[in-house]
């Protein structure tokens, strides 16, 4: 019974830990957007600035996505497994907030949150923005399972990987009808849905891509490097044949009365099209395996 209690108390300690976390980023997030201030430290409520209420809460969903995959083994010491949950803590969210900095940084470089978020109340850039912290969460919490505990490892992946993610970023503007910019200076919500599944292909794309043995570190990033560039070859390739097969046509026809409706079409057209295509590719590029085929 004694041992139950002991466990229960423990499992509540890492609790709390993860709370302690989260309540040092409230602050953390004021240091970053100082005009947020006024939301973060008063009670927040939720209906006065919606757009605020989804950038904030997306860096938290980022969080719970990151620590999904701690995993501790407590077994001579609970102050070093908690030591061990504050330095992976440490690592994952300096990494996961710098990657959000540079998605933004390189595809919102003509917006600010001042005058997006606090000012406009602009929901296309909150769910763009919230589409960034999901999909750089997401990312982290890969590296961080494949890290092998090893920091030089982990640093390196995570360089490679958000190069690579940035330069996808940047590459909505060849897939989609519309720019980023355009949804954004017109508050269209539906467009941003668009990017959504355009980031969430991507992110199976290296997720794949990333998802193979680990025998010599040199070799697995040279494999994780062609196979990213063997999938950008395939992906437009994979883009154009499913709009050919399934003869589709874009055709807009500009009115008042149903403008919002066909825009929501083609945009949820897009996301669909984006994702279905890169799991194509995934299949195509990271899931066939020829072992000996050729001796």
């Amino acid at each position: 019974m004694n041992q139950i209690y002991d466990q229960f108390l423990i499992r509540g300690l890492f609790a709390l830990s993860f709370a302690l976390t989260l309540y040092l980023y409230k602050y953390f997030h004021i240091l970053l957007y100082p005009s947020s201030k006024q939301q973060i430290l008063t009670p927040f409520v939720v209906e006065i600035n919606a757009a605020d209420t989804i950038h904030f809460f997306s860096r938290l969903m980022g969080f719970a996505i990151i620590f999904s995959q701690f995993n501790f083994v407590i077994q001579e010491s609970i102050l070093l497994s908690l030591l061990d949950f504050f330095v992976k803590s440490f690592f994952s969210i300096t990494f996961y907030l710098i990657s959000c900095f540079i998605l933004e940084s390189l595809v919102l470089y003509n917006f600010t949150y001042d005058d997006e978020i606090v000012k406009k109340r602009n929901l296309a850039y909150a769910i763009i923005s919230m589409t960034h912290s999901i999909s750089a969460a997401y990312l982290i919490n890969v590296i961080f399972t494949l890290s092998i505990n090893s920091i030089p490892f982990l640093s390196i992946l995570w360089m490679t990987t958000i190069i690579i993610l940035g330069l996808i970023s940047m590459s909505f503007k060849l897939y989609s009808n519309q720019s980023i910019e355009t949804h954004i200076y017109k508050k269209d919500v539906t467009g941003s849905i668009a990017y959504v599944g355009y980031m969430a292909g991507a992110i199976a794309i290296l997720a794949s891509s990333l998802d193979h043995s680990i025998d010599n570190i040199q070799w697995y990033l040279v494999q994780f490097i062609l196979k990213t560039l063997l999938s950008a070859i395939f992906l437009p390739i994979i883009f154009k044949v499913i709009n050919i097969v399934l003869n589709v046509k874009l055709k807009l026809i500009r009115s008042q009365k149903n403008e919002t409706e066909q825009l929501m079409a083609v945009n949820i057209y897009e996301a669909i099209l984006f994702f279905t295509a890169c799991l194509f590719v995934v299949v195509i590029t990271n899931q066939i395996t020829f072992n000996n085929i050729y001796n």
